[in-house]
């Protein structure tokens, strides 16, 4: 079985915990091929789906995260010169967020039916993990309309729902929550990827900044990383319990 991640730094795993490793782990016979992209919005997770399919079309699964950068991008201006200039230059690659609920569930849409069009891969479509771990923040409000757009996405589609942000949402709900989003830029760019070098250095700084599923408010600590892992896996294991029976129901309806 060959699968393709795509998504943004979630899916990628160079900052934070990588959720894609852990289950290329679990499932040694699977192939993973990651196409995450720090910072991507849907639409350049879209275009680089599309050409990866384009040029090579024989995957048995798409797994699809995206969402997070349309909610988070827009806040950069208001966070410093340097999250300005970072803002800036991702325009500049072609990074365009789509702040509109109605127009991300159009693109998004678009974006299956063209890929459906174009291979005969099973696809899931994963929630957003945490924008800030304080469920009030206007990110995470945010963020919670953009899942239930993916989750009705997923139904009119057809597609696996890995509903790990709900997953997420629950393990956080009765703990004590702080507000906490990136953080400093040279953190995020410098010190918290060098921390994750070391063994358990990503839980070192979710302790450290007291949060419970990520190391920044984003990124995914070993426990945030496991919910993704295992809730994919979830949708992985039951398509192939679904091509395995499909299969055998072939073939007895073949030999009567």
């Amino acid at each position: 079985m060959k699968i393709l991640c795509v998504g943004d730094s979630i899916i990628k795993g160079e900052y934070g915990e990588n959720f894609v490793s852990r289950m290329q782990g679990q499932l040694p016979q699977t192939k993973f091929v990651n196409k995450g992209i720090n910072g991507a919005t849907l639409n350049k997770i879209a275009y680089t789906l599309l050409e990866e399919i384009e040029n090579r079309p024989y995957y048995d699964i798409i797994i699809l995260l995206a969402g997070a950068n349309d909610i988070v991008m827009p806040t950069y201006p208001n966070r410093g010169p340097l999250y300005k200039f970072a803002y800036r230059h991702q325009q500049k690659k072609g990074f365009h967020p789509i702040t509109s609920i109605s127009k991300f569930e159009q693109f998004y849409t678009d974006l299956l039916l063209e890929l459906k069009r174009k291979c005969r891969a099973k696809i899931i479509l994963a929630t957003l993990g945490p924008l800030d771990e304080l469920a009030g923040s206007i990110t995470n409000q945010q963020r919670l309309a953009y899942n239930d757009c993916i989750r009705n996405i997923a139904l009119q589609q057809r597609c696996c729902l890995a509903d790990a942000g709900a997953i997420c949402d629950e393990e956080t709900a009765s703990l004590p929550q702080r507000s906490y989003l990136l953080g400093n830029f040279w953190n995020l760019l410098l010190f918290d990827r060098f921390i994750g070098i070391f063994k358990k250095g990503n839980d070192w700084l979710s302790r450290k900044r007291r949060l419970h599923l990520t190391i920044d408010g984003v990124h995914l600590n070993g426990k945030g990383a496991q919910v993704f892992a295992d809730t994919i896996l979830d949708c992985i294991l039951e398509i192939r319990k679904r091509a395995i029976m499909g299969r055998k129901k072939d073939y007895a309806n073949w030999t009567r």
